[in-house]
């Protein structure tokens, strides 16, 4: 549409109209002007101003996820058993000990489990063939008799006592008594077979238990 001085032409029709004229007389067309819609602009924001939601929300699952996290630790989580404190050098003192310690496995250290090896490998070389005459060959119980066998079971139930008192002490002594008695016992000479290696070894372990309880307690 055209405008010039204070006439204006119908862009229909061609009439020439005054200026400002809305309608065209002769044809009726409408000669207003329209604004440009601002709807679709303002209904396009919309959509990013609530974009943000779905992040804000995000990080509830993140702040509840250590809740049982940390329950089940502290579930799994125990105190530690305590030593029991040195008792008395005497007979219930050293009953107490035994006791205490023996039925708290997680107390058990190093120098026990050397000690309760050994017995197992002495233990297990009285069955085993313990000296050779050419092919045959025999077992502790069948060469040394009752006369071994029962001082033998007896130095094995004190070693075990003595490893749980937790007693460098009694340890040492202990594990060399049966160390010598091993030597000692020993039958045959050159024919000793695997029975008596397992005994030996089975008594070093338990006098070597003893002396690591000793060094243990001169470091604390």
């Amino acid at each position: 549409m055209m405008k010039g001085g204070i006439t204006m032409f119908c862009p229909k029709c061609g009439a020439s109209l005054p200026d400002g004229t809305a309608f065209c007389t002769s044809c009726g067309q409408s000669l207003g002007q329209q604004a440009a819609p601002q709807q679709p602009q303002q209904a396009y924001q919309q959509p990013q101003q609530g974009y943000q939601q779905p992040q804000q929300g995000y990080q509830q699952p993140q702040q509840g996820y250590q809740q049982p996290y940390q329950q089940q630790y502290q579930q799994q989580y125990q105190a530690p058993v305590p030593e029991l404190p040195t008792q008395p050098f005497t007979t219930k003192g050293i009953i107490d000990t035994f006791i205490y310690n023996v039925t708290k496995p997680k107390l058990w250290g190093i120098p026990q489990f050397i000690v309760l090896g050994g017995l197992f490998f002495y233990f297990l070389g009285m069955f085993l063939p313990y000296v050779s005459y050419g092919i045959a060959s025999a077992n502790y119980y069948s060469v040394g008799g009752a006369s071994h066998i029962i001082p033998s079971y007896l130095m094995i139930c004190m070693v075990a006592c003595f490893a749980f008192i937790k007693n460098s002490f009694l340890m040492i002594t202990a594990g060399a008594v049966i160390f010598f008695n091993t030597l000692f016992t020993a039958v045959g000479g050159s024919n000793l077979s695997v029975g008596f290696v397992f005994m030996l070894l089975g008594s070093i372990a338990a006098l070597a238990g003893g002396i690591y309880q000793l060094v243990l307690e001169m470091k604390k």
